[in-house]
């Protein structure tokens, strides 16, 4: 969780650190049981 004081562009680049792009096979079995969040290109995550 992210502490009161962290400001937007610090979440943002936090989250950018912690996600990634991924080869559609390695995501297959993740996918089948429920456990993906599919987000636009252009989608905010807030």
């Amino acid at each position: 969780m992210s502490s009161s004081s962290e400001s937007a562009n610090e979440i943002k680049a936090r989250l950018n650190l912690e996600t990634s792009r991924i080869h559609w096979h390695d995501l297959q079995t993740y996918y089948a049981r429920g456990h993906v969040v599919r987000v636009a290109a252009d989608g905010e995550l807030h």
